[in-house]
């Protein structure tokens, strides 16, 4: 059965594959101008129609002369090859192959898509013979570079390139173009080892670039077994032509200087820039013993790191040592001191009366502390610092545990005319003498004896108080404090009936259960022996049993052996049938 289809171009062949149909045609055609460009269409069967399919131009060449009628397709359909022929070409056409299919995506800047290619392939029997990966991942990064993608093309380049050679090519390419920066991350250090002229080329850029931190950074970060120590530092020193730079580079030579096992250079580099950095190098190098005459100057980078260092190395750096270091800056041994004294106060027993002098002069809210924890100080030496500084609740502490607690007392009084203190240091002594002396003191002073009224109770002899107070003293309060006195009474009344209360209540419950227990009947078994003779009290053998006494001790006799005195257990009562206990 016939079929037609229109066609918007000049027919200049047809060949069929399977049940598509391929037509070569000219697009547009005239006298005066010719042929323009040929196409290839595919038209696709679908029932009693053609639907086109694909539709892309095709180059031959060709003049004003040629006409459609000058051109043939033919289709071998055993090889799959076309030919198209005209006055002046002869073009052969076969199956696209998988290189054909990456170059296509290459063509089409899909790289992704070709290098899934490679990964995923449509056909595992089907390999590409022109192309490799890494030539797609080459050319990538050409496309990349050709569109100033620079940064994302260099990620690509540990795929792309695998020989020294390429790679410095490329480093020295980006050094060219100032764009260093770039690239240093992924230039290679380990797998791949490049030659150490072009990891010396690196540092020197930064270095003449005055880009000192990245410089740093790449002498931590690269192994030193990849480029000359020697000569790198020689470039460093001939750099430092002003301070600001000299203190720059600095940090650099010592990072040399270590990777060159020259750990002292590297620490007076750090002592001589104030460098926190010295820290970690004293950890990481274990250095601790080769500080010591170096620990006020540590102490003045960072006095709490290290603090911490030489109480947690106290073993390499004994209190005696680091003390005599730092005998002649006084705060700093304070500091020291007091964090030994802090983690063991034994640690520090040896300069316990130094302490109290030196708590005095820079801590002195701490001095309290200090006097209650530590027990090796002189306490005549203590008290005289501290009646020199005018600490007067430490001197009332010192006289107290010297044992001279009206001294102490007589200063809370004068000097701290705290009632309240008097009355907490009568109470921590405990001896009544102070508390009769603190009434006599405080007679004719209102505001004392108002205190003590307060605090009047087991303490406090109420009655000696009163009568000492003037009928003519006017006391501010009074009123409330009589108030207060007899409010505490009546609670003190009331909890002591409260008590009395719950007593009686528990007494009566326990008895009336000891008489319920009591009451109760008592098994006897036949293991049970008699107190008296010893013997068991009933055999179950025998029909009969003689009578047996079971007293409220749970002693048991038989009725025979306590005919004397029935009512008395033998045991337990003074006078008992054995004699007298």
């Amino acid at each position: 059965m016939p079929v037609s289809f229109k066609i918007e171009f000049f027919a200049c062949g047809l060949t069929s594959v399977n049940r598509d149909l391929v037509v070569f045609g000219i697009e547009d055609f005239s006298i005066s101008n010719g042929t323009s460009e040929p196409s290839l269409t595919v038209l696709v069967s679908k029932g009693k129609t053609y639907e086109e399919k694909a539709h892309d131009p095709f180059h031959m060449y060709c003049d004003e002369r040629t006409s459609p009628f000058q051109f043939q397709l033919e289709y071998l359909a055993d090889e799959q090859w076309f030919f198209i022929l005209s006055p002046f070409d002869i073009v052969k056409a076969e199956r696209r192959n998988y290189d054909d299919h990456i170059e296509y995506l290459i063509n089409k800047k899909k790289f992704d898509e070709a290098i899934q290619a490679f990964e995923k392939p449509l056909n595992i029997n089907e390999k590409p013979k022109k192309y490799t990966k890494q030539s797609v991942y080459q050319a990538y990064v050409k496309s990349l570079m050709d569109t100033n993608e620079t940064e994302k093309a260099v990620k690509l380049f540990p795929t792309v390139y695998t020989t020294s050679q390429e790679w410095a090519e490329q480093i020295l390419t980006f050094i060219q173009r100032n764009e260093l920066d770039i690239i240093t991350p992924y230039i290679p250090i380990s797998t791949l080892k490049l030659d150490s002229t072009i990891y010396e080329k690196v540092l020197n850029t930064y270095l003449t670039q005055k880009k000192y931190e990245k410089l740093k950074d790449l002498l931590i970060k690269w192994p030193s077994d990849i480029y000359n120590l020697t000569t790198i530092d020689q470039l460093i020193r001939l750099q430092m032509d002003d301070e600001r730079t000299a203190k720059a580079l600095l940090e650099c030579s010592a990072i040399i200087a270590e990777k060159q096992g020259n750990v002292s250079k590297t620490l007076d580099i750090y002592l001589k820039m104030d460098n926190i950095q010295i820290f970690q190098l004293i950890e990481r190098k274990n250095l601790h013993e080769e500080i010591l005459p170096h620990i006020e100057k540590l102490m003045s980078i960072n006095k709490n790191v290290t603090l911490d260092m030489l109480i947690n190395h106290m073993d390499k750096l004994p209190v005696r040592s680091v003390y005599n270091v730092l005998q002649k800056n006084p705060r700093y041994l304070h500091a020291y001191l007091d964090a030994v004294f802090a983690k063991n106060p034994n640690d520090s027993r040896d300069y316990h009366t130094l302490q109290v002098s030196l708590y005095a002069d820079y801590e002195p809210d701490k001095l309290m502390g200090f006097l209650r924890k530590a027990g090796n100080y002189n306490l005549q030496e203590a008290l005289a610092i501290c009646d020199k500084k005018q600490l007067h609740r430490e001197t009332v502490f010192l006289y107290g545990r010297a044992g001279n607690g009206r001294v102490a007392l007589q200063i809370i009084l004068e000097k701290l005319n705290d009632i309240e203190e008097a009355i907490k240091f009568c109470r921590e002594t405990g001896d009544q003498a102070l508390w009769t002396k603190l009434i006599e003191q405080s007679v004719d002073k209102p505001y004392f004896i108002r205190g003590l009224l307060n605090h009047a109770g087991s303490d406090i002899n109420l009655q000696q108080l009163i009568d000492t107070v003037r009928s003519d003293l006017k006391i501010p309060g009074l009123r409330d404090s009589l108030c207060k006195i007899m409010q505490d009474y009546n609670i003190q009344m009331s909890l002591s009936e409260c008590c009395r209360k719950i007593i009686v209540h528990d007494c009566l419950a326990l008895r009336k259960k000891t008489v319920t227990l009591l009451q109760s009947g008592y098994l006897v078994k036949d293991t049970d022996l008699c107190a008296k003779c010893h013997n068991p009290v009933y055999s179950p053998d025998i029909p009969t049993n003689p009578p047996v006494s079971v007293f409220f001790c749970l002693h048991i006799f038989h009725a025979k052996c306590i005919e004397l005195q029935p009512d008395v257990c033998g045991v337990c009562s003074t006078i008992s049938l054995f004699g007298s206990t």
